[in-house]
């Protein structure tokens, strides 16, 4: 049912933090499937944000782009997490587009969304996302300084996948 098909939410989390990005979007894509077919939408929102950004760090922006456009229509106007998430998945895809401007401005808007929630890790990832339309759009040193902020707050939740995977993508800016 729904109370198992929403668990592949945490799965994603995980699996996006150094797993096996493939496996996860195989289970993701069953649980996505029951959701849209059942029309379940609070989970659905967040469960097609975090399968954009799977699908997208495979390599696949256009099929993240379905997946990110299916969050956008399914997330509330008060789901902060899912508003967020699908803007800062699709930002870098913009950025890789040829859209830089509207890249930072959906990557800004993500964050100003997560800003002050209770929710250090979401910051980071909105944080790393505008880091990388930064970088995109060829302002390394704001990027620098973006990445470094986000992996600071890696730090304060014991993220250290999170931290070292931007540390390492810092130096090879």
């Amino acid at each position: 049912g729904v109370n198992a098909a929403q668990s592949v939410i945490d799965l994603l989390r995980v699996e996006l933090h150094g797993g096996d990005l493939a496996a996860a979007e195989q289970q993701a894509r069953e649980d996505y499937d029951f959701l849209a077919r059942i029309g379940e939408t609070y989970y659905l929102s967040t469960t097609a944000a975090l399968l954009s950004r799977v699908v997208r760090d495979q390599g696949r922006d256009e099929d993240a782009l379905v997946f990110s456009n299916a969050a956008e229509q399914a997330a509330a106007p008060d789901d902060f997490e899912s508003q967020a998430l699908w803007r800062s998945v699709r930002a870098p895809i913009v950025a890789r587009q040829g859209n830089p401007v509207q890249a930072e401005e959906l990557a800004r808007t993500a964050l100003s969304i997560v800003g002050d929630s209770e929710a250090p890790h979401l910051k980071a990832d909105a944080l790393s996302e505008l880091a990388s339309v930064l970088a995109i759009a060829g302002k390394v040193d704001a990027a620098r300084c973006i990445a470094n902020e986000a992996i600071e707050l890696y730090k304060s939740k014991g993220c250290t996948f999170a931290c070292n995977r931007l540390t390492e993508w810092v130096g090879r800016l």
